[in-house]
């Protein structure tokens, strides 16, 4: 881990801010390259670590014949999606590894609905012990597939349905079906999905609670990866601060585009130019008030950004934080407490109680997570805040070129 402390003694004015590539859309992408047999995409080096594993690991996996050892690093999306990938590929075993921050992770649900799918069909699964190991070699498949998953993480089904893609494109299945067995969680990270499948020339039908794969006509993927909205929320805090703006596409699918909304909702106005350039303007006149299960990874940004607010902030439905990279409902309640605001926890509900003054130094313990650190760091443009992290390197999973990025607009990242 390399140590750091940031802060941001006077900001320039005007800067321009480039967020990095979607990473959800990029690994979507990947995917259904994948699955339709295309080339998949050739990302720099300044890709986000998640896509970059990602690519790796289908490009290994498509041109293995018999065994293949797979390390997915701590990504949980690049995880799931190639465990199912893994598990639909006739005659193969493969070898999954992982750090340990994703080990610890939940995964039960996804591997419960592929033994339940295709264990009667000769897959076998070992998730006994690390590696996993998932043998299809004997593997025969029917020409309609039905999954059932209770969708506490919408990455569940949409791991089932980028590999029920792959069986549809290659001729193995007709259709392939997802029945959810309850509401899903962060419901837009699957109209994402959905999205890229259909740019990609499947066929795909929503029922109330199915999903389905029904067909497949090749074409070239119309869908280009846009800005990250994740990323693009932390750099637009800074752009507020200093007057300038960001790169962005307008408001676009993806779930954390929502942070327009919620900074409206709370009296920052905001515009998109015909430049796609986005610029917020005007204090915040009330606490803000996001629901987590619509955009999970957004809420420890809005968090940070809650501590300057005039009143209490309200986030719902917080539980889901708990089971990412690590558990963000105790990040945020130790970030408020450090901040000098502070965190009530109650039933599923967060509610932040800002501070008279923002603290003059805060440290971020970010476990590894990238989002603690990225979402820390706003606490710097905030105010005369000195914020001091564990790790400075773990950015790289979402945002490599973050710490070059804000130094653009005058903060000043010391390694300690």
């Amino acid at each position: 881990m390399m140590r750091g402390r940031l802060k941001a003694d006077s900001l320039k004015a005007g800067v321009l801010f480039e967020p990095p590539l979607s990473k959800s859309d990029a690994i979507r992408l990947l995917f259904v390259q994948h699955a339709c047999g295309a080339r998949l995409e050739q990302f720099n080096s300044h890709a986000p670590e998640d896509v970059l594993v990602c690519r790796a690991a289908l490009a290994r996996l498509a041109a293995s014949s018999g065994e293949c050892d797979l390390s997915m690093g701590v990504g949980a999306a690049p995880f799931r999606f190639i465990l199912a990938l893994a598990s639909v590929d006739a005659l193969k075993v493969t070898h999954l590894d992982a750090e340990r921050t994703l080990r610890s992770r939940p995964h039960g649900p996804l591997v419960g609905s592929l033994e339940a799918a295709l264990g009667p069909r000769g897959l076998r699964i070992d998730s006994r012990s690390w590696p996993l190991t998932v043998d299809a070699r004997g593997l025969r498949l029917q020409r309609k597939l039905v999954f059932s998953i209770v969708p506490e993480s919408s990455q569940y089904v949409t791991a089932l349905l980028l590999a029920g893609a792959r069986l549809v494109a290659c001729g193995s299945c007709s259709e392939v079906s997802v029945v959810l067995q309850g509401e899903p969680a962060s419901a837009g990270y699957l109209g994402l999905t959905r999205e890229w499948l259909e740019a990609a020339g499947f066929a795909i039908a929503v029922q109330a609670n199915a999903w389905q794969v029904t067909g497949y006509r090749a074409g070239a993927i119309s869908r280009a990866v846009p800005p990250d909205w994740s990323s693009a929320a932390y750099l637009a805090v800074w752009a507020w601060r200093c007057g300038g703006g960001v790169r962005v596409e307008r408001r676009g699918g993806h779930p954390d585009a929502a942070v327009l909304t919620v900074l409206e909702e709370a009296g920052v106005r905001s515009e998109i130019d015909g430049h796609s350039t986005l610029r917020l303007s005007g204090p915040l006149r009330r606490g803000l008030r996001a629901c987590a299960a619509e955009c999970p990874d957004l809420i420890p940004t809005l968090a940070a950004l809650a501590m300057a607010a005039p009143s209490a902030s309200v986030f719902e439905s917080v539980g889901i934080l708990r089971g990412k990279e690590s558990d963000r409902v105790e990040f945020i309640e130790r970030l408020a407490a450090s901040a000098g605001g502070r965190a009530t926890a109650r039933e599923d509900k967060l509610i932040l109680e800002p501070p008279a003054r923002l603290a003059a130094r805060v440290e971020i313990e970010t476990g590894g997570d990238h989002r603690r650190a990225l979402a820390g760091s706003v606490l710097a443009a905030l105010g005369e805040v000195e914020v001091f992290f564990d790790d400075i390197a773990c950015v790289a999973k979402s945002f490599p070129d973050y710490w070059d990025e804000i130094d653009r607009c005058g903060a000043t990242l010391e390694v300690c």
